[in-house]
């Protein structure tokens, strides 16, 4: 695109699903919630395998901290939206 009254160019993109591409699972996110709960220290430890290969050690801990994240908390996100949808009601 042509640049108008400045030095900067504008960037047009056209952003389109990808139907070809295989669905990319979300990344690990770690929760800092996580830390106080008195299962934690248990999870790291058993999930933390006693191998020098630091990805593979990576992926097995994530693994096990998402399953633990799912059975204890469930999706924390949804529950937080309906939480925010009650009180509204309630202020109204």
């Amino acid at each position: 695109m042509e640049r108008i009254r400045s030095d900067h160019r504008p960037l047009f993109i056209q952003a389109e699903p990808d139907t070809q591409s295989p669905r990319v699972e979300r990344p690990f996110r770690f929760l800092v919630a996580w830390i106080p709960h008195e299962e934690f220290s248990r999870v790291m430890e058993t999930a933390w395998p006693c191998s020098t290969h630091l990805p593979h050690s990576l992926e097995k801990l994530s693994a096990a901290l998402k399953d633990w994240n799912h059975r204890l908390f469930g999706n924390i996100f949804h529950r937080k939206q309906a939480l925010v949808r009650k009180l509204r009601r309630l202020e109204e």
